[in-house]
């Protein structure tokens, strides 16, 4: 596998968010009333335009505060198994 190249941020240069505000609510609400109607450990969903690949909604019953990610637990910010 080939290292990770780093570039440094240049000034002027604009992102554009893909995520729908109405459907991301909608999508937090219904992952967390499933995953208390189910009695799950955590759950999530992802939203994806199919024709373009934009993602529309993410939503997770434990998110992480980017603020202050040493807040959540340790095992909830892996990054795998």
């Amino acid at each position: 596998m080939a290292p990770i190249e780093q570039v440094k941020p240049v000034n002027g240069k604009t992102v554009q968010l893909t995520i729908n505000s109405d459907l991301q609510y909608l999508a937090q609400k219904a992952i967390s009333d499933s995953v208390a109607q189910l009695h799950a450990e955590w759950g999530n969903i992802v939203v994806v335009e199919a024709k373009t690949g934009k993602i529309r909604a993410m939503a997770d019953t434990s998110p992480m505060n980017p603020n202050n990610p040493g807040a959540s637990k340790p095992e909830d910010r892996a990054c795998g198994p």
